[in-house]
């Protein structure tokens, strides 16, 4: 039980840490190709180099936090109602396809290391600008589902904005680091991106 909360409490500092270091950053939409420094021998970088789709992909490889693993433990839920019908596809021959929807005033857990950093509003830049690759969010009285789909970045910022407008601790954080919703949101949408752009991982279009 410990060790658990220790994982919990030691991953969260390290997205907030990592987020805290990149909000010193570019303006948004900046991940500068020609500045771009590719690190051939990561593990991570190889499933993009190699694999055409996000499908192809050894996901267990793509962990963006090395060192900071989860053990699927139930952590804290953060509930919000879903803003929008939000829409996840799947890819049937380089086509995307509708898999399920969960619709809008459902009541969704959006934290965001919930299950190993996969899911929700942590997701994985893809091959196609906009579009991304995640588990989804869990309903509340619903099991997680485990598989990967895709779904367009819009959706999550939108949803990423009531997480923070929802939550007046939140909120004052934000006020005191002088960052206005807007850059909080393409910032947290975009960490795994961030985090892949420094490692030499991959540059996202996003």
């Amino acid at each position: 039980m410990k060790k658990s909360i220790l994982i919990i409490v030691f991953g969260s500092l390290m997205l907030m840490v990592s987020l805290a270091v990149l909000y010193i950053r570019n303006k948004p939409g900046d991940f500068d190709s020609d500045m771009f420094v590719l690190n051939e021998n990561l593990i991570s970088s190889q499933q993009y180099l190699t694999c055409s789709s996000m499908d192809e992909m050894d996901m267990l490889a793509l962990n963006p936090f090395d060192g900071v693993v989860s053990d699927g433990s139930k952590t804290e839920i953060q509930e919000i109602e879903c803003p929008i019908n939000l829409t996840y596809y799947f890819m049937d021959n380089g086509q995307l396809k509708k898999a399920f929807t969960i619709n809008k005033g459902s009541i969704i857990n959006v934290n965001a290391f919930e299950m190993g950093y996969r899911r929700g509003l942590l997701s994985f830049p893809t091959f196609t600008k906009g579009l991304r690759y995640a588990k989804p969010f869990t309903v509340i009285g619903e099991e997680p589902d485990q598989n990967y789909y895709y779904v367009h970045l819009r959706d999550l910022e939108r949803i990423c904005r009531d997480y923070y407008t929802k939550d007046e601790l939140k909120m004052r954080m934000l006020e005191e680091r002088g960052l206005s919703v807007k850059e909080a949101v393409h910032d947290f949408v975009r960490t795994v991106d961030r985090i892949y752009y420094t490692k030499g991982v991959y540059c996202s279009l996003d």
